[in-house]
């Protein structure tokens, strides 16, 4: 997928955020909205990853650096939110 096309969403989403166009329903619901639609993402990585014998094949040499990644996502996602909250 082209990165335009994901700014160009992003940049969307923040426009109707602001706008204040969602009903009140939606914008009190979107924690729950966002952690489905995670849930669902998480589902079709999952189902892709599947299909693909060669990646469960080596799933040992590939799971160690799956885990490093996923620490460190986890932990520089964790990092900018309080460096974030912090100044706010």
């Amino acid at each position: 997928m082209d990165i335009l096309v994901l700014v160009v969403f992003l940049v969307l989403g923040i426009v109707i955020g602001h706008s204040g166009m969602l009903p009140q329903i939606v914008t009190n619901s979107m924690d729950w909205i966002l952690m489905l639609v995670i849930y669902i993402l998480l589902l079709v990585v999952g189902i892709e990853v599947g299909t693909y014998k060669e990646v469960l094949q080596n799933l040992d040499v590939i799971g160690f650096k799956a885990v490093l990644l996923c620490i460190g996502s986890i932990a520089g996602s964790g990092l900018l939110c309080m460096a974030v909250m912090k100044r706010g």
